[in-house]
């Protein structure tokens, strides 16, 4: 009898903290990756990637927000001017999410810039900023991971991969 219990127990405490699952299908004609994701403080599962054309290599970052019931809510960002895609998300002290990932500024393909995007928890921008981090013309910058430290500080791990020359004139600017 108390092998029957110790069953009866450990299958219903299997069925009540059981892992909850989901799935989700993304349909388009367009080439798609989610790179990273978090469970926030509310449950709710929150991936990055990127969208767009691999033939022409051009990159949207693309936000999925799966809800706990199985809502779902994407953004894509368009952008004219940049390349690039999100590779990491981290959920901040305010409850805002922080995406990190790296862009080409002007549609090019040498991603050389550190891509920082704040959003709140509706996927609306707060803010967003890129910084150039190589001006070395035969590297561009991949980010892979990234974690928040013991002091709340994000770390970013990646490295700087070789591109393959292909001499483009970006544009020009005046100070």
């Amino acid at each position: 009898m108390k092998s029957i219990f110790t069953l009866v127990f450990s299958l219903f405490a299997c069925t009540l903290f059981g892992q909850y699952s989901f799935e989700y299908t993304i349909a388009s004609d367009e080439d798609e990756a989610l790179y990273a994701g978090i469970e926030d403080n509310s449950n709710n599962m929150v991936l990055t990637g990127r969208i767009g054309s691999w033939d022409n290599f051009d990159w949207d970052p693309y936000i999925l927000k799966v809800y706990p019931n199985g809502d779902t809510m994407s953004k894509r960002m368009v952008s004219v001017d940049t390349n690039g895609w999100f590779q990491t998300v981290e959920q901040i002290d305010d409850g805002n999410y922080m995406f990190l990932g790296q862009c080409a500024i002007n549609n090019g393909s040498d991603f050389d810039h550190l891509w920082v995007c704040k959003m709140d928890t509706a996927l609306n921008i707060v803010f967003q900023k890129t910084y150039k981090i190589t001006t070395d013309f035969y590297f561009s910058i991949a980010y892979s991971n990234s974690f928040i430290d013991s002091d709340r500080n994000i770390v970013l791990a990646g490295g700087k991969d070789i591109i393959s020359f292909t001499p483009t004139i970006i544009g020009t600017m005046h100070l």
